[in-house]
C-alpha cells in the first residue's frame, strides 16, 4: 500500500493526522486509462503529481511532516515526555579549541619532518609529498574557522608525507625497510588498546573522549592485519602507515581526557551497566549488519572499515565492543542515508535536527559530550560547502548522545 492510500485509509477511519517523513510531502499517482483501437483496447499508464498535504486537506485530515521521532511522539502519545529543545553547537569550551591546536602543530610538525627526510625518488613519492602539501596549507586556511577539519587535513598531510618517505626507503633498502615499518607499526598497534584499556573509566563525559580513541585503536589493528594479508608492496606499506597514524590519533584524542570536566556523581555509570549495554547495542548493530548484506546495501570503503572493526571487536573488552558498534550503526545510517534518500538537502535537515535533539537531552542531564559537541559544531560548519561530510558528522553527533544519555 502506497503512502498515498494510507493516508486516505487513516481519513476514512477518522483520524486527525497523518504523519510522513520530512521532505517527502510529493508522492506520484499512477493513473490508468484505456483506449479503444481496432487492435483491442491498449492500457497506459501516467503518473500523476500529488501533494499529499493539500490531498489531506480534502479527504479531512491533516498531514504532519516531521524529521525525528521527537517530533512524531507528540502525535502518537496523548502526554508524550517532555523534550529539550534543540541545541546547536555554535561554539566550543576553550579547553576544547586548544586541544585542537594542540593536535594541528603536532601532525603539521609530523608532515614538516617527513617532508624534509623524503627524497622524491619516484614519481610515486613526489606525487604524495604534493598531496601532503596540498592538505597541509588547507590545515592552516581553516584553522579558525574549522579547527577539526584542519586537524584532520593536518593528519592526512603528515600520513602522506610519510607514506612518501617510506616508499623512498623501499626504493633504497628494499624488504628490511618494509619489516622496519612493520615492527613500528605492530608496536604502536599493540601500544593503542593497552593505552585505551589503562585509561578506562564510568564517567559518562570522559566515556564519550574514550569510546572514540578505542574506535581509533580498532582501526590501527585493522590495518595492521590488512598489512599482513596483503601482497601488493604498495598497499602494504599504505595499510602499515595507517595502522601508525590511527596509533598516534588513538594517543591524541586520549589527550582530551585532561581537559574533559568530570561528569556529577550521580551519573556515574556502573561498570555491570556499561558492559550490559555494550552488549545490547553490539546485538543491535548485528541485526543492522543482518539487514544491510540481506539487502545487497553497496559497501564503500568507510563502511567496509566499519563492519571489519565492528568483526574485530566481537572478542576484545566492552569498551572497543561499544566504540565499534557506534561507528558502525553511524556509519551504515550515513550509507542508508546517501543511497536511498530523494533529496540530500533533506536529509541533512533530518540528521542535523536529530542530532541536535540528543545533544539537548544530553546537556539537560548535566553533561558535557565534548565529543558529540565538536562533531555537531563540524557539521554544521561544513553543510554548505561538503554536506557528505557533514552528515557523516551529524550521525556520530546523534550516536555519541544518544549512548551517553542512555548510559546516564
Amino acid at each position: 500500500m502506497g503512502v498515498y492510500a494510507k493516508m486516505k485509509a487513516a481519513a476514512e477511519k477518522g483520524y486527525k493526522y497523518f504523519l510522513i517523513p520530512f521532505g517527502e510531502n510529493v508522492t506520484f499517482l499512477s493513473k490508468v486509462k484505456e483506449v479503444n483501437t481496432p487492435f483491442g483496447v491498449i492500457q497506459s499508464i501516467s503518473k500523476i503529481k500529488v501533494n499529499l498535504i493539500e490531498e489531506g486537506k480534502k479527504l479531512g485530515i491533516k498531514v504532519i511532516p516531521v524529521a525525528t521521532i521527537f517530533d512524531a511522539l507528540k502525535y502518537w502519545v496523548p502526554n508524550p515526555p517532555k523534550i529539550p529543545k534543540p541545541f546547536v553547537a555554535e561554539d566550543l569550551p576553550a579547553a576544547l579549541k586548544s586541544t585542537l591546536e594542540n593536535w594541528l602543530n603536532y601532525y603539521l610538525k609530523l608532515y614538516e619532518e617527513y617532508k624534509y627526510e623524503t627524497r622524491g625518488l619516484t614519481d610515486i613519492s613526489v606525487n604524495l609529498l604534493e598531496r601532503a602539501s596540498e592538505f597541509a596549507h588547507e590545515a592552516l586556511k581553516l584553522s579558525k574557522t574549522q579547527p577539526y577539519q584542519a586537524v584532520n587535513m593536518a593528519f592526512t598531510a603528515a600520513l602522506y608525507a610519510e607514506k612518501a618517505y617510506w616508499i623512498d626507503q623501499v626504493t633504497l633498502h628494499g624488504f628490511q625497510a618494509i619489516l622496519t615499518l612493520g615492527t613500528e607499526a605492530q608496536k604502536y598497534s599493540k601500544e593503542s588498546m593497552k593505552i585505551v584499556m589503562g585509561n578506562m573509566t564510568y564517567d559518562p563525559n570522559k566515556l564519550d573522549v574514550l569510546m572514540t580513541a578505542a574506535s581509533r585503536a580498532l582501526k590501527s589493528y585493522y590495518y595492521y592485519h590488512a598489512a599482513l594479508n596483503s601482497t601488493n608492496i604498495d598497499d602494504v606499506i599504505t595499510y602499515l602507515v595507517y595502522s601508525k597514524y590511527y596509533s598516534l590519533a588513538t594517543r591524541t584524542w586520549l589527550e582530551l581526557l585532561k581537559v574533559v570536566p568530570s561528569a556529577p556523581r550521580s551519573l556515574m555509570i556502573s561498570e555491570i551497566t556499561f558492559n550490559k549495554t555494550a552488549d545490547a547495542l553490539y546485538s543491535s548493530a548485528n541485526g543492522i549488519l543482518g539487514y544491510l548484506l540481506a539487502m545487497n546495501i553497496p559497501v564503500d570503503k568507510n563502511l567496509e572499515t566499519a563492519i571489519a572493526i565492528y568483526k574485530i571487536a566481537s572478542d576484545k573488552p566492552a569498551i572497543f565492543r561499544m566504540a565499534a558498534s557506534m561507528y558502525f550503526i553511524a556509519s551504515a545510517s550515513y550509507t542508508l542515508h546517501t543511497n536511498y534518500s530523494i533529496s540530500l538537502e533533506n536529509v541533512l535537515k533530518k540528521s542535523s535536527l536529530t542530532a541536535s535533539y540528543a545533544l539537548s537531552l544530553a546537556l539537560s542531564r548535566g553533561l558535557e559530550p565534548y565529543v558529540s559537541l565538536l562533531y555537531d559544531y563540524s557539521a554544521n560548519k561544513l553543510k554548505t560547502t561538503f554536506p557528505l561530510d557533514a552528515l557523516f558528522f551529524f550521525e556520530f553527533a546523534a550516536m555519541h548522545s544518544y549512548v551517553l544519555y542512555t548510559l546516564s
